[in-house]
């Protein structure tokens, strides 16, 4: 326990009380900002809550009504009288509702800390489990800073959306898919697709066209060894059929071939890791590799259900488990890209089985959280809808930020990309 003086602004907390007693009309847009147990001054929050509650109730919000209601002895009338006396108006009140907000979550973060350092002092505390533990924590100041941070109004619509240059998306490298998808930092998107249907496979050569293009990726792969994984963007990248490098049966001008493609990928800002079992092992590596490339342009996860965490059910697991991804992204200003396995129905004959976000295994809040949800599915042999050989669809079920796509052959412009087995690699096609 520290004896330092929490942080805290009493002058910014009187400008944010006494705003809407200038002007009433601002009590909506403040009151969707600043709760009672934001004020560092109780006196404050409690006046702040009766505020408030008057609202809610359609009473006037004035300093005389205020007073009366609540019946404030003189010396707490001389009080709020000082108060109004005071504070410059209620113009900047957004300037000082910032300045507050970003006190009180400093506050949280200390008493955080604080929590963290009783947390550890004890005899049985697990390392993982304080990890966890500390994880949650701090999601949940994120969360709730985020929700009550964001202190823009329609005012600002020109400098905040108008004004200055467009962010650059990441490309994927795949024509169809990039006109669809928006992966820019601070987002969280989910590949989706059932066994064997190559969602690892799209992931890699998502990867390998970031890190061709100057980007920095980091690939956390639950599934493959990073040799595996290695070998596989090897084929892809060198045009030699992979069980060909698996198993060193390359004529002279193959390894030829191999080799400068290996030299090339050493130059590659890649980094497969596959020990990271929990948020909290992958947040610990994505730090490090961020601060050795000083960028970090793209995390991949493989897959969502292979991470390991702490919840009453699968289902609270993996809500867990995503929602402090979509928090991972926001914090280190980074774009994640995490894959998901998707169940498919027991059926008999032939059918015309579409995935869905619905298919997603113990989804949790999966859907919710991703900025986009993209389905790959690979039609059988006995689907009832003629396809090219190796064609596999792919569909951008939710777009948060733009539009979406159904199955290439329930509407036009749906995104077929063509796949060739003994390169383990995806290519563009088109429809």
């Amino acid at each position: 326990m520290t004896d330092t003086i929490p942080r805290h602004s009493l002058v910014a907390e009187a400008c944010v009380l006494a705003a809407p007693l200038f002007d009433p009309h601002l009590m909506p847009a403040i009151k969707a900002l600043v709760k009672p147990e934001m004020f560092y001054r109780p006196e404050y929050g409690q006046w702040w809550g009766w505020l408030v509650d008057m609202h809610e109730a359609g009473e006037p919000i004035e300093a005389a009504a205020f007073v009366a209601k609540h019946r404030l002895p003189v010396h707490e009338q001389d009080k709020l009288s000082d108060l109004l006396n005071n504070v410059p108006g209620s113009s900047n009140w957004r300037f000082y509702a910032g300045e507050m907000l970003e006190a009180h979550a400093v506050r949280v973060l200390q008493l955080t800390g604080e929590r963290l350092a009783a947390a550890a002092s004890q005899p049985d505390t697990k390392p993982h489990q304080l990890i966890e533990t500390a994880v949650d924590w701090l999601y949940d100041l994120d969360r709730r800073n985020r929700a009550t941070g964001s202190i823009e109004d329609a005012a600002d619509i020109e400098n905040l959306v108008l004004n200055g240059e467009a962010q650059p998306p990441i490309l994927t490298g795949f024509t169809d898919l990039d006109h669809y998808l928006h992966i820019v930092p601070k987002s969280y998107h989910v590949l989706a697709g059932t066994t064997s249907s190559g969602k690892s496979t799209l992931a890699h050569g998502i990867t390998a066209n970031v890190c061709r293009r100057g980007g920095a990726v980091l690939m956390v792969s639950l599934e493959m060894s990073p040799k595996q994984v290695y070998n596989r963007i090897l084929a892809s990248e060198s045009g030699i059929f992979g069980n060909k490098i698996r198993d060193r049966r390359m004529n002279p001008a193959e390894e030829q071939s191999v080799r400068a493609t290996a030299g090339e990928l050493r130059t590659w800002k890649l980094r497969v890791d596959s020990r990271s079992e929990t948020v909290a092992d992958i947040t610990a590596a994505a730090r490090e590799w961020k601060h050795k490339h000083q960028r970090l342009d793209l995390l991949v996860v493989d897959y969502l259900q292979l991470l390991t965490g702490e919840g009453e059910s699968r289902y609270d697991l993996f809500t867990k488990i995503s929602r402090n991804l979509k928090v991972l992204s926001g914090t280190m200003d980074i774009a994640i890209l995490a894959l998901a396995q998707l169940r498919r129905p027991i059926e008999g004959g032939k059918t015309k089985w579409r995935p869905t976000v619905t298919s997603l295994k113990e989804s949790g809040s999966i859907e919710n959280d991703a900025d986009s949800v993209l389905l790959l599915f690979r039609p059988s042999d006995d689907d009832p809808i003629p396809t090219q050989k190796n064609d596999v669809f792919l569909a951008v079920a939710k777009q948060r930020d733009g539009v979406t796509c159904g199955w290439p052959d329930q509407q036009p412009g749906g995104i077929v990309l063509g796949w060739t087995p003994a390169l383990t690699r995806f290519d563009n096609r088109g429809v």
